[in-house]
């Protein structure tokens, strides 16, 4: 594989890569996580500060992952998971996997993948949802008798036929 197909597939998947030098600025952003920021080019964000990107009470935990990345003490940080802003400030959850970059430089390589929020549900609300679902259901069903009921009759069937619950 050549390096310009290799560049394509980094920019173009849907995965997000980040490559950041030793003082945590952006040396190289994909396409997709250059979008997801909130910029129209990859080459917008390159020579800024990543931790403009974290939110301010997460910024010193991710200093400390990147500094054990970087210097190779951070085996416990090669996944990670953390909340990043876009331009705008809305936040989203990325599951990160990194690794340090050790030649001539120090530069960490991260490939990210967005996590999907879970909505909390309490168990009374599937309680009520599933309870609201089955009487939907049974208000279906019983007008499904009424009306086959009101079709047998019509026939003249007996009542011996007629559907009950």
């Amino acid at each position: 594989m050549n390096g310009d197909l290799l560049l394509q597939i980094l920019n173009y998947s849907n995965a997000y890569v980040v490559i950041l030098d030793k003082v945590m600025d952006i040396q190289f952003v994909n396409l997709t996580l250059a979008q997801r920021l909130g910029f129209e080019s990859k080459e917008d964000p390159i020579g800024m500060s990543w931790l403009d990107f974290i939110p301010e009470k997460h910024r010193a935990k991710i200093r400390m992952v990147h500094s054990a990345l970087v210097h190779q003490q951070g085996r416990e940080y090669k996944e990670f998971t953390n909340l990043i802003n876009d331009r705008n400030g809305v936040e989203f959850n990325v599951r990160w996997f990194n690794t340090s970059i050790n030649h001539e430089t120090y530069w960490t390589f991260s490939f990210g993948l967005p996590q999907i929020e879970m909505i909390a549900v309490s168990e009374s609300e599937i309680r009520d949802n599933f309870r609201t679902a089955i009487e939907s259901d049974k208000t279906m069903i019983q007008s499904l008798k009424e009306y086959a009921n009101g079709i047998q009759e019509s026939f003249g069937l007996t009542k011996a036929y007629k559907l009950t619950e």
